[in-house]
């Protein structure tokens, strides 16, 4: 048995597809291009005309998110993250104090809150960026 077998395994980095992300970017090129035709359509022709470019419109959707899908490595589902629950945290606690006293939380409470989050989720991002 080699050295290299005996190692333990380090967890694979996940790669983005160059040709995906600029697939992705051409999709948002795209969507922009028909959504200026919707709106085109429903100014001379009301939703009627508008509502002749719902195919379209779909199956741009099916393409954009297929192409998405590509791009994107596994991602865990944002329910499970610490930063999803730290923010809701925050929301229920704006929300627990407002519906007690009656008054909202003072804006300079909310800077400082929304700052916890904002700097938390970024000490986050950089520990698994590195990790």
């Amino acid at each position: 048995m080699d050295a290299t077998s005996s190692s333990p395994a380090t967890p694979a980095t996940p790669t983005i597809d160059e040709t995906a992300v600029k697939a992705l970017a051409q999709d948002a090129i795209d969507a922009a291009n028909l959504g200026k035709q919707v709106v085109t359509a429903w100014k001379s022709g009301g939703p009627a005309a508008a509502s002749a470019l719902l195919s379209q419109v779909i199956s741009a959707g099916e393409k954009d998110y297929a192409d998405l899908t590509a791009a994107l490595p596994s991602i865990k589902a944002g329910y499970k993250t610490t930063e999803f629950w730290l923010t809701v945290g925050v929301m229920l606690l704006n929300g627990g104090y407002a519906l007690v006293s009656g008054k909202t939380l003072p804006v300079d409470a909310n800077v400082v809150l929304g700052a916890v989050v904002v700097i938390y989720t970024a000490a986050r991002a950089l520990v698994k960026k590195t990790a």
